[in-house]
């Protein structure tokens, strides 16, 4: 007795328009050009692109006078278009201008906004498909970085990368169109930020930060260069140098030296500001 009774409510189920038992499935592929999106038919979901144009297909069903497409978000159903054989196709005021109703197949053609990001189902008088999945994601902009382009040796930078428009799914970084990997020296704060530990000269380059989502990818360069920090030290060096020479020589005038032993001074001075900057020059050699 039991078994004939599930066999009867399984009749019934079948028997239900638009229950899920009765659906026929929806086939949908996202039309070229669009982005690196798949341009491959899909059942039950598709990824797609804000821009692009998917087409929406039903198999054959049976003959039916009044059929619709409908759409749902959550709690939330609506109608995106319905026709009937006796009247033109009434499309809802959100899909118009941007969407196409073929009367011959009951195809639709739908130019995708940010809004289209729900789940879609056709319906005749006597059966409905099942809902299908239609994901709709922003492509990415190219992505900026923001960072200093000049760093001492020895010093800490980070490089930061920013994507405008669209939420990347993916961020890595390249020094030199190599992937770079994480390190003490080498550390990513939420894949983003790149920050360098302890800057060398070997540092300098051009740094590419890459972005990806499910249907763009993008990326943008950065050059770096490191600055021994002797470079940057030398002109106070020099000034240093020639302000001691000119303060020497100054006192020199006011005394009464032979000339000669004021020449000898003068160059003793330049020799001690000279190993000095060596001195220095060499600390700082060790410490890049």
């Amino acid at each position: 007795m039991l078994p004939g009774l599930l066999f009867l409510l399984l009749l019934l189920l079948l028997a239900c328009p638009g229950s899920p038992a009765a659906g026929r499935g929806i086939t949908a592929r996202t039309l070229s050009p669009c982005y690196s999106a798949d341009l491959r038919p899909a059942s039950e979901r598709l990824v797609s692109a804000v821009g692009c144009t998917v087409l929406l297909t039903i198999p054959p069903l049976k003959a039916s006078k009044v059929v619709s497409w409908e759409y749902k978000t959550g709690p939330q159903e609506g109608v995106i278009v319905d026709y009937a054989f006796d009247r033109p196709a009434n499309m809802s005021r959100p899909y118009e201008n941007r969407t196409k109703f073929n009367e011959t197949d009951f195809s639709l053609q739908i130019v995708l906004q940010q809004g289209d990001d729900r789940l879609y189902r056709f319906r005749s008088e006597s059966e409905a498909t099942g809902w299908f999945q239609l994901r709709v994601v922003e492509p990415l902009s190219e992505p900026e970085i923001v960072g200093n382009s000049s760093v001492k040796a020895g010093g800490n930078t980070k490089l930061v990368c920013n994507v405008l428009e669209g939420k990347a799914d993916l961020y890595w970084w390249k020094k030199n169109g190599e992937l770079l990997l994480g390190s003490d020296h080498i550390q990513f704060v939420d894949n983003s930020t790149l920050c360098i530990v302890k800057a060398s000269m070997n540092d300098s380059g051009y740094y590419a930060c890459v972005v990806r989502n499910e249907v763009s990818q993008n990326e943008t360069s950065f050059l770096l260069h490191v600055q021994h920090a002797a470079n940057v030290l030398l002109p106070v060096v020099l000034a240093c140098v020639a302000v001691g020479l000119l303060a020497d020589e100054h006192i020199l005038e006011l005394t009464s030296c032979p000339r000669g032993q004021k020449k000898g001074r003068w160059l003793n001075l330049l020799l001690l500001h000279l190993k000095c900057y060596d001195l220095q020059r060499k600390q700082l050699k060790a410490m890049a």
